[in-house]
Order: structure tokens, then sequence, then C-alpha cells
């Protein structure tokens, strides 16, 4: 594993609550990267359509009679993103073909790599998917470091 050396232990960040209930955390752990993962530092994240609507309470986000919650509080918003390559886990340049100091983004959709569309190279269409910023295991662009998970 190699890393920056000024990367710190803490980061701030903002994390979803609820509904209409978005604060800044300036105590975020930042979490060193295992194998296949890449730490980046976080220089932009956008803000959509998506982000807006689920802000404000959409059912598709925060469910209702006829649907279950797609968000996982508490979590880092934010599935917009790009940073600056700052550490990377066993094996991941390779894997990634990335290196210290490349700017970097990922996909939103976070497959899970191991179901029949995943297998085939059809990853979009994934369903057990994840996506940054509504999942706790992968939390949003919406702080300063994140990690990108081994299968992004």
């Amino acid at each position: 594993m190699s890393t920056d050396s000024s990367t710190p232990d803490q980061c701030r960040g903002i994390v979803t609550h609820g509904v209409r209930d978005y604060r800044l955390d300036n105590q975020l752990p930042v979490r060193l990267p295992q194998a296949h993962e890449v730490l980046v530092r976080v220089t932009g994240c956008g803000i959509c359509a998506g982000d807006a609507k689920c802000w404000a309470g959409a059912p598709m986000f925060w469910g209702d009679e006829h649907r279950k919650a797609y968000v996982q509080t508490p979590v880092v918003p934010g599935h917009e993103f790009c940073g600056q390559v700052v550490g990377l886990g066993k094996g991941a340049e390779a894997k990634h073909g990335v290196q210290i100091g490349d700017q970097v983004t990922s996909e939103q959709v976070v497959a899970c790599g191991t179901c029949l569309y995943c297998q085939k190279g059809l990853r979009w269409l994934c369903d057990p998917h994840d996506i940054y910023g509504f999942h706790r295991n992968v939390p949003g662009g919406m702080q300063e470091y994140m990690t990108f998970p081994a299968h992004a």
C-alpha cells in the first residue's frame, strides 16, 4: 500500500441523516485503502437533480407505502465527483491503471462484480449494485477524502 504522507486521519464532509437533514461533520474518518482500493482527495463534487430530490424527500429515495427506502443513513452524499489519487491499496495501480497524483473519477454505479451481468461485462445492468452517496458501504464525494472500493 502506498499513500501520500500528508493524508490526514480525519476530514470534513456532509452527512445525510434524513429528509432535509444534512449536516457538516468535521471528524469523518479517512480510511486507508485495502487491496485494490483507491484513496482520493476529492477536488469537486456536483449536485444533480437526484441529489436535490433526495434532500427534498422524494419517495424514490426515502420510500413510501409502495417501496422501501433506498437511502441508508447516515451516509455521505454525492455520486458525481472527481479527485486526485493519494493512496493505493496493494494491486490497485495495476488493476485500475492509476498512480499517486492522477486525476480520477469513478462510475457512480458500483456494480457487485459477481452477478451474471457483471460476469458478462454488462456492469450497468447489475441489479444488486450500489450508488455512491446513497448506501453506507459506498460513501459519496461530499467529503474531503473518499475510498473507491476494489470492485468500482
